[in-house]
């Protein structure tokens, strides 16, 4: 006997076997050929191989879907795919009605499932489901003793096997991790999202809360590029629909904060995500956070970056995966730890800062240095940080406790800009002007190892091997034996200042050079130039090596950091998201780039999808300028973006005049053509940017 289904009985997956008279075979989905036939039938001759290969991603190449998506392309686009395509959506009549029907017969618990699915938008893994989900403790509805509860591991298994074996979830193999993680099809994601939205805008306009206390509508711990995603196509319809119903910001803002009244003083079982929910849509319903009352309430997912909190009262607040704009000034200095986990950063004004980057989570900050830090560093074995400063200083700090163990002083009170360890984390190298340094840190002692002909600008080590790399300004690059003390060998690349040197796994030691725009990669052991990078548009400044010698990273003043491969000499992409230019750039072991931005803001990228996984937001806007208003009741500020109007009686900030992503670095009131007062008290505002002049 022969069956075929939508989904796998449990009966069947009770007795079916390799070895065994019962057995099941799970179909993939179609394939592009297979779709031609399907659409030839239907009278579609001429569609291209890309968008037949779109259709079967966004509907996992489902025959009965591609039935009836070929009926509606025949019927409403004449029979042209890429028209079809053009529409951007995947969930329509008779496809809506076939999802609609399996996701009917589901469970609550499954449905919640799905939903946290649509939420996180990238495959998840188990552990990650499992604090994710949040399910009802009683069963009766009754606002007054319902309490959440996360889910057990059995549970959640049990929904995960049932939803699989109904093909409404895929299982994928995370190969970095080596664990299983589990998504949607673009089509049940649309259709799931949309019923999401629909359900949690109900709630609110009727003010039956459930979805938005057990489901966050963006996770403030979730890849940058992810928290986009989530505004975009969660929080943005859901804020168009209560627009619609209730009205102007101002009335869903106080309806809002009514509904938030109702959760005060209540345990965050019972709370759930609601306080942060409702934070995260009054931000991006752009009103003011300023004033308001938070108090008495759990706060969970709330993503306050950027977001100015004066007078803001947050009295027995109870926050969790919570994140909050940093107190950090420009870092000009940063570093991975060998793991790829942690994060170490430096700060102009001396600050020491150690990050769990994946969870915004700042481990320790330390401010014994008085100025900038021009090199940080993490040892080989994970213990201990060394940080160098323009206070011709360099401090060891143990990671365990965050405490400062040693001081070293710098011989002739010269700047060190570049640290690395040895092996075991017992000494410590860096170079100054001409000179590389050691220093013994069990002594304290220092001692000058090398005198160069030309200043230093490159330093690397080999923990393992012990071999020590520097490039210097007149393209040399020197090879130097920390365990002989003596030069191994030298190359003369010809070709500008060195950058960058690297030492690979394999003992492949590359360096980059840097003339007139031109960045060469050169492979010191065979002595030869292995690829040549132009940039047209921008002089730049920094470059780095990935560890693994597979990528090469450049920074410039133009607020951007390009990828490039280094084996083919393919362009890969551009970060973009900076809006300064670029003071530091450093990978990671695991395919990890960060960059720091005179912004104050570190930004982490994924260099295989180019994606921006993390961003970490420092102290707001300095102001560069002040100046009152002719009536003396204003004062206007001008900062590194912004000019501000402020009430000199209520302390209160007016508006914000002008928003730029240049500099503004003065501004000044005309003293002609003055305009009532009752208008507003300031004729013609002139102000200058860095890059250009406006009026």
């Amino acid at each position: 006997m022969l069956i075929t289904s939508r989904e796998k009985p449990k009966e069947i997956a009770a007795i079916e076997g390799k070895e065994l008279p019962v057995r099941s075979l799970q179909i993939s989905g179609l394939g592009i050929s297979e779709i031609k036939e399907i659409f030839k039938a239907k009278g579609i001759v001429d569609a291209r191989d890309s968008d037949l290969q779109e259709l079967i991603n966004n509907y996992g190449g489902n025959p009965l879907y591609l039935e009836v998506i070929a009926t509606t392309i025949l019927d409403l686009f004449d029979g042209n795919v890429d028209d079809f395509l053009a529409e951007s959506t995947t969930v329509f009549g008779d496809i809506c009605n076939l999802i609609n029907q399996q996701f009917q017969h589901l469970s609550q618990l499954e449905k919640s499932l799905l939903y946290w699915l649509a939420i996180n938008r990238d495959p998840v893994a188990i552990t990650k489901l499992k604090n994710d989900l949040l399910s009802p403790k009683f069963e009766n509805r009754n606002e007054s003793s319902l309490e959440l509860t996360q889910i057990n591991q059995f549970n959640l298994l049990e929904i995960l096997d049932s939803l699989h074996r109904r093909s409404l979830i895929e299982k994928t193999r995370n190969d970095i991790n080596d664990s299983s993680t589990f998504s949607l099809q673009p089509v049940v994601m649309e259709y799931v999202t949309i019923n999401l939205i629909d359900k949690i805008s109900r709630e609110i306009i009727c003010g039956e809360i459930s979805l938005l206390q057990s489901h966050v509508l963006l996770k403030a711990t979730a890849a940058d590029y992810i928290q986009e995603i989530q505004k975009r196509l969660i929080i943005t319809p859901i804020i168009e629909r209560l627009e619609t119903t209730l009205g102007n910001k101002e009335e869903i803002e106080s309806y809002l904060m009514k509904i938030l009244d109702r959760f005060r003083k209540k345990s965050p079982s019972f709370t759930g995500y609601v306080g942060g929910n409702i934070i995260n849509i009054l931000s991006n319903l752009s009103v003011k956070i300023s004033d308001k009352d938070f108090s008495e309430l759990t706060i969970c997912q709330g993503n306050l970056q950027g977001i100015t909190l004066n007078n803001v009262n947050f009295t027995n607040s109870n926050f969790a995966k919570t994140t909050f704009t940093d107190t950090f000034g420009i870092i000009f200095s940063l570093a991975f730890s060998p793991s790829g986990e942690f994060l170490v950063t430096g700060s102009i004004d001396g600050e020491v800062c150690l990050w769990q980057w994946r969870e915004n989570r700042q481990l320790f900050k330390h401010q014994e240095h008085t100025t900038i830090l021009d090199s940080i560093t993490f040892s080989p074995d994970n213990q201990k940080i060394a940080s160098s400063s323009r206070n011709r200083n360099i401090k060891i700090w143990d990671i365990a406790t965050g405490k400062c163990i040693s001081t070293l002083n710098l011989p002739d009170n010269q700047t060190v800009k570049k640290i690395v360890f040895n092996l075991d984390g017992s000494q410590l190298f860096g170079y100054s002007e001409k000179q590389i340094i050691f220093w013994n840190l069990e002594t304290g002692n220092s001692d000058i190892l090398i005198e160069s002909e030309s200043r230093i600008s490159a330093l690397s080590l080999s923990p393992k091997t012990g071999l020590l790399t520097f490039g210097c300004e007149n393209g040399v690059v020197y090879l130097w034996d920390i365990n002989t003390k003596t030069v191994i060998n030298s190359f003369d690349t010809n070709s500008g200042v060195i950058l960058s040197v690297k030492i690979i796994d394999n003992n492949q030691i590359l360096a980059s050079s840097l003339e007139n725009k031109t960045v060469k990669i050169w492979d010191i052991h065979n002595c030869q130039c292995l690829n040549t990078f132009k940039s047209q548009s921008y002089h730049i400044s920094l470059i780095d090596i990935s560890i693994n010698g597979k990528n090469l990273a450049t920074g410039s003043g133009e607020k951007i950091v390009k990828v490039w491969n280094i084996q083919t000499g393919l362009y890969l992409q551009n970060s973009e998201g900076h809006l300064s230019e670029i003071n530091a750039i450093t990978f990671s072991n695991k395919n990890i780039l960060a960059t720091a931005s005179v912004d104050r803001t570190i930004k982490i990228w994924d260099i295989a999808t180019g994606k921006c996984l993390k961003t970490l937001q420092g102290r707001a806007d300095f102001v560069h300028s002040v100046v009152f208003s002719k009536n003396s009741q204003i004062i206007l500020s001008g900062s590194q973006h912004t000019i501000k109007f402020w009430d000199i009686n209520t302390n209160q900030c007016l508006s914000t005049f002008f928003e730029h992503k240049d500099w503004l670095s003065s501004l000044i009131i005309s003293p002609l053509f003055p305009v009532p007062c009752s208008l507003f008290p300031i004729s013609f505002l002139y102000f200058f940017c860095k890059q250009s002049l406006r009026e």
